[in-house]
């Protein structure tokens, strides 16, 4: 009875090893888009590619990404890679049967294997591997509530974009040349971010799809006088946005509280949606304009004619007002913390139609 388990056993290792093998050794792999990861560690093969760990974090490789080199080693075949994409059903990676136990042998369900980009069509009827989101499955209905955060998230976007579904990727520029759906460790290489992220953490914020979304925190000196940065990314590991924020933002708007405030929104409720923070008073107001780039320089957004545009700039302000200032010279009208969005539209487009569900 024993050899039978055994056999079944070493039958099911060898059955599963084109889908769970792992390579131990760390090796420095270079994408035919020139793209280099150091010390990466192939984790995981799957018919379209390999999962590589590397010290930023766990990343998918596509097969046709790779040099032909590597696409032989890990048994790449164009046809069966095809038909994996259109079958393979979404998920967090499970354990691999190359360290598990007898009793630990993963089964072959959604739950054990990485979610695959939505709506993605074969990567052999593309020119170049285009990706796409990565979103677990059934994220079009698993909404967060909060109804007015939804609805400020709505107003912000609704100017510029129209209700889509939209998972696709397009080759957009968000900030500073990382562009939209580019791996994190690229997206820090190119930053130039030296210091270690802080731990990764999902974005909570209602009119998001839930476990969709994560964002990874760098505190530093960046642009415009603003104080941290984080960076948004899918469930792979895709950086889809960029919000830079400012705590004492009194460098970025000066003495412009009092027109901010004019102009500003007593009924907005949300004033950094990457991390759902909120005013704590109702006296406050939050002020948020849209903002896109022409001939390197930010101009105010129109309510027309913005459908060419590509990425926007959302900048928003926490106003207080104090009717009685604690000095002779202190404004009554206070920019309490600052923030700015860079929104690709394909990021922009999805969220207005989780705002809209």
């Amino acid at each position: 009875m024993r050899s039978k388990l055994v056999m079944l056993y070493m039958t099911y290792i060898v059955c599963s090893a084109g889908l769970f093998s792992i390579d131990a050794s760390a090796i420095d792999i270079t994408t035919t888009e020139g793209r280099t990861y150091k010390n990466a560690t192939v984790t995981r093969t799957e018919p379209d590619g390999i999962t590589i760990t590397i010290s930023t974090g766990v990343i998918k490789l596509y097969f046709e990404e790779l040099p032909s080199a590597l696409q032989r080693k890990y048994g790449y075949d164009p046809q069966r890679a095809n038909s994996y994409r259109t079958r393979a059903p979404t998920g967090p990676p499970g354990p691999t049967a190359a360290n598990a136990g007898p009793s630990a042998i993963p089964q072959p369900t959604a739950s054990n294997r990485t979610p695959e980009p939505i709506n993605a069509s074969p990567i052999s009827e593309r020119s170049a591997p285009r990706r796409n989101l990565v979103l677990p499955r059934g994220w079009e209905t698993s909404f967060q509530g909060g109804s007015e955060t939804r609805k400020g998230l709505a107003r912000l976007l609704s100017p510029w974009v129209q209700s889509a579904p939209n998972t696709s990727g397009a080759p957009i520029e968000i900030y500073q040349s990382v562009m939209y759906l580019m791996p994190l460790p690229e997206a820090v290489a190119r930053l130039g971010i030296r210091q270690q992220l802080a731990s990764k953490n999902a974005v909570v914020c209602p009119g998001f799809p839930k476990d969709c979304f994560f964002f990874y925190a760098v505190d530093g000196a960046f642009e415009g006088g603003y104080n941290r940065m984080l960076i948004v990314t899918d469930n792979g590991d895709q950086v889809v946005s960029v919000e830079l924020i400012s705590e004492h933002p009194e460098s970025i708007y000066g003495d412009r509280g009092f027109t901010l405030w004019l102009r500003a929104d007593a009924n907005a409720y949300c004033y950094n949606f990457v991390e759902h923070r909120t005013k704590t008073r109702p006296d406050y107001k939050i002020y948020a304009e849209l903002n896109r780039e022409e001939h390197d320089k930010w101009i105010r957004l129109r309510d027309d004619g913005n459908s060419d545009i590509d990425a926007v700039r959302a900048d928003i302000a926490l106003i207080s007002y104090n009717s009685r200032p604690r000095h002779r010279g202190e404004s009554q009208y206070r920019v309490l913390e600052a923030t700015r969005w860079y929104i690709p539209r394909p990021l922009a487009e999805l969220l207005l139609f989780c705002c809209q569900r």
